[in-house]
């Protein structure tokens, strides 16, 4: 990978974003919109969020991101309208493995985000960035083989499908299957050909 090579995780030099959503730090102001997000159902059903999840502990989850990137643990970035900058949701690069050059993406849509392209067009930029100038050599998705909307975020993202890992991991009391799927630089639509710089649209 050259001097792409990630040695610490770092955040894209400003916003991201495209016509649907900017991805930017969470704020303090984001908190009501996050906690009121993350009560709709769905979200706790997909992910590792506690159900009721309260306030003071997403207040404790805001607070740990700048820690959580200066251990090369996790990249964290809030999801918001372009229009009127609300709290749309979430993405992360997670378990990250810097030595490997590789990460996990997870991401979750409040109810109000839903409906209009924001999870794939966040997904796209934040998979080029990593890719490119984040100097990332692989990321994975793990979805859970029942979630479909997510399974076809990441497809729609470009997002390779490899297979089942079969009863892979413990989630609300049950094992389940999760798909795994990997996006590589040379699966970017337009990648930068060797010895070019790549640049992000």
């Amino acid at each position: 990978m050259g001097s792409g090579v990630p040695e610490r995780l770092v955040r894209p030099a400003g916003p991201l974003r495209d016509e649907r959503v900017v991805l930017r730090r969470w704020r303090v102001e984001d908190l009501p919109d996050v906690h009121l997000g993350m009560q709709d159902p769905e979200v706790p059903r997909w992910t590792r969020i506690p159900e009721g999840n309260p306030p003071h502990e997403v207040r404790r989850y805001l607070d740990g991101q700048p820690r959580a990137q200066a251990d090369g643990a996790e990249l964290v970035f809030a999801l918001a309208d372009p229009v009127d900058d609300r709290f749309l949701g979430s993405i992360s690069l997670l378990r990250v493995v810097l030595e490997e050059h590789r990460a996990e993406v997870g991401y979750w849509l409040a109810p109000w985000g839903r409906g209009r392209g924001v999870l794939t067009s966040a997904l796209r930029l934040l998979s080029r960035w990593a890719l490119t100038d984040g100097g990332f050599a692989r990321l994975e998705l793990r979805i859970d083989q029942r979630n479909a909307p997510s399974l076809a975020v990441g497809e729609r993202a470009g997002y390779v499908r490899e297979g089942v890992m079969r009863s892979v991991q413990e989630h609300r009391g049950e094992r389940i299957d999760l798909v795994l799927l990997s996006l590589l630089p040379s699966d970017l639509p337009s990648a930068p050909a060797p010895g070019r710089a790549p640049s992000i649209p």
